[in-house]
């Protein structure tokens, strides 16, 4: 979670982030403006194990009342549910734990 943080800041800390945790995936949730906000960026090395920011993204976004898109490597999400950011975040980190332990 990253406190009042607009998208295109949530996209450059989502990119710091990945460039020092490498291999990594990384899902962000933020509240700005009354909306929730959520990025997830997967590296190619998460990709080849399964991964999907587009996948990822898709599934958590209901939890905010939202939707969402992008591509394999990057997607991103608004809704209209704030509050419910936590609880996004954990379904996405769920999430990526089953897909990394099937794939193993």
């Amino acid at each position: 979670m990253v406190e009042d943080v607009d998208p295109e800041a949530l996209l450059q800390v989502s990119d710091r982030l990945k460039a020092r945790l490498a291999p990594a995936v990384v899902v962000l949730g933020s509240a700005a403006e009354g909306k929730a906000h959520l990025l997830a960026s997967v590296d190619q090395t998460a990709i080849d194990r399964g991964l999907s920011a587009v996948e990822l993204i898709k599934q958590i976004a209901p939890i905010v009342g939202g939707g969402g898109g992008g591509r394999p490597t990057m997607a991103r999400a608004g809704g209209s549910d704030p509050d419910k950011l936590p609880e996004a975040v954990e379904a996405a980190e769920s999430a990526i734990r089953t897909r990394l332990r099937s794939s193993e």
